[in-house]
């Protein structure tokens, strides 16, 4: 009789085995939702809707993105951890919050390095200083000049506390001797508005923010050692003298952990696809987003590095981590 209910369980197990394989080599038969973890009608959403139209060709079903904003990018990290890992949500996760928060969460607080697993990078921008197109701020330099002469008084947008954005506002303060007064908002969408009419000074942005709005918007320099492929108009921070406003922006693909490592080989296969896609690319540019394709494997050391800068800037600015 025993023997007889073991090979119950081993042919039951077998079963359940081969069904999950059988799954996984159909995978994808259902639609995809990618989580952009910012506000609808942003920067990011846009990219994200290019992004799930040419993944809609490779993979051959539809790819659909759910705007689920709030807290820097945690509430849509955190249902997408809570979802099935069967690689049908994925989190369109960025740098601010993936490369800061390791370095501020307490504990029993929700770590995405835990919860989620990247499948690959996909894209990287320059992060620039924007203000109105009739701002008194022609340069940089006016910027520094007038916050020197008035501490504090000087607000800048961000897409949230200790995001990259608002990071690269500190590291600014800090170079150039300067006190800014940070506004966080959950998304670039709301704070060009409020910039564009005058209720915000400046923001740290990006180019494709910059190209949202033709017009409207001046960039004042841009935190890279170089200039940017997608920012060629605009000041390098060696260029402004601040050699050390240098900052990394990235964004990647992430999906729940425990998702079968096939199907997180066959969604990286997918976007290292679309990263030769010269049509794909080319609109990338002309949004303001520059390629970045890299597998996890890849990846992981620049990570690591970024994750132990972010945590030396809010060493000495611990005030990054606490507006």
């Amino acid at each position: 009789m025993l023997n007889m209910f073991a090979r119950s369980l081993l042919f039951i197990g077998g079963l359940t085995a081969a069904t999950c394989v059988h799954a996984q080599d159909k995978w994808p038969s259902k639609p995809i939702t990618i989580v952009n973890p910012y506000t609808a009608g942003g920067s990011s959403d846009a990219y994200a809707r290019l992004q799930a139209s040419y993944l809609e060709k490779l993979l051959g079903v539809s790819v659909t993105v759910e705007p689920i904003a709030g807290a820097g990018g945690q509430i849509g990290a955190q249902q997408v951890a809570r979802s099935q890992p069967d690689g049908y949500t994925l989190y369109a996760g960025q740098s601010g919050y993936l490369a800061v928060s390791p370095n501020t969460l307490k504990p029993g607080e929700f770590n995405p390095l835990k919860k989620l697993t990247l499948v690959s990078t996909v894209r990287t921008q320059p992060i620039i200083v924007i203000t109105r197109q009739d701002s008194p701020y022609k340069t940089l330099q006016d910027l520094i000049d007038d916050a020197k002469k008035r501490p504090g008084e000087i607000s800048y947008a961000s897409v949230g506390v200790s995001s990259m954005t608002d990071m690269t506002g500190k590291l600014l303060e800090e170079t150039a001797g300067i006190d800014l007064n940070p506004v966080p908002y959950s998304g670039s969408a709301q704070y060009s508005v409020d910039l564009i009419e005058g209720r915000v000074d400046v923001a740290m942005s990006t180019p494709a923010t910059l190209a949202q709005f033709p017009g409207q918007l001046r960039a004042l320099a841009q935190a890279s050692a170089e200039r940017s492929p997608v920012a060629r108009d605009i000041p390098s921070a060696t260029e402004v003298d601040l050699p050390d406003w240098v900052i990394s922006s990235w964004a990647g693909m992430m999906v729940a952990n425990n998702t079968p490592p096939e199907i997180v080989a066959k969604l990286d296969a997918a976007f290292a696809e679309m990263d030769k896609n010269t049509e794909y690319t080319g609109k990338m540019i002309e949004t303001g987003h520059e390629p970045f394709y890299h597998s996890a494997a890849e990846f992981k050391p620049q990570w690591d590095a970024l994750i132990k800068s972010m945590g030396d800037l809010l060493k000495k600015y611990p005030a990054a981590a606490a507006k």
